[in-house]
């Protein structure tokens, strides 16, 4: 009895764990959180490429409302493009497993508030959309706060 009290014990730990684990694979940034009304550079690093082992050729990045003048920062190998309300990097190949930043500069609005930068991964072999925008998405998009103590995502309608 007591021995089957403490695999349940164990199972209920593992489960609330991994509930609570974020999604494995995201687009970081970095900075997360910039200064109001100031030019900042954003360093966006997928953590790897779609599908089974395929690289990475192109990201489109959707700016968001609020942000005035983004323009990519080209990284070695690659081309950066703005076409409307988006910035375009393509090039590489980046391979499956390898992390690069593909930084964006622009001017942060002049209020708090949470900036949602939707992705669409582009790899040889498929795509990744990085544009949820719930807490718990499988494929999250990436958020920077604009301001010291920026909105939490619960309380920002992004």
């Amino acid at each position: 009895m007591i021995k089957r009290a403490v695999v349940m014990a164990g199972l209920t730990v593992g489960a609330v764990v991994v509930a609570s684990t974020p999604a494995f694979a995201h687009v970081e940034a970095d900075p997360s959180r910039v200064k109001p009304g100031k030019s900042a550079t954003v360093e966006f690093s997928p953590e790897h490429g779609c599908g089974e082992d395929s690289p990475t050729v192109k990201l489109t990045f959707r700016v968001p409302n609020g942000v005035t003048d983004a323009e990519g920062v080209t990284p070695d190998g690659w081309e950066a493009s703005t076409s409307g309300r988006r910035v375009i990097f393509e090039g590489g190949p980046l391979p499956y497993d390898e992390q690069a930043a593909f930084g964006i500069t622009f001017t942060a609005p002049d209020s708090k508030t949470l900036l949602t930068w939707k992705v669409i991964q582009s790899c040889e072999d498929g795509k990744v959309r990085w544009i949820e925008t719930d807490h718990d998405a499988d494929h999250p998009a990436p958020v920077v706060g604009v301001g010291k103590n920026p909105p939490s995502e619960e309380d920002d309608d992004h």
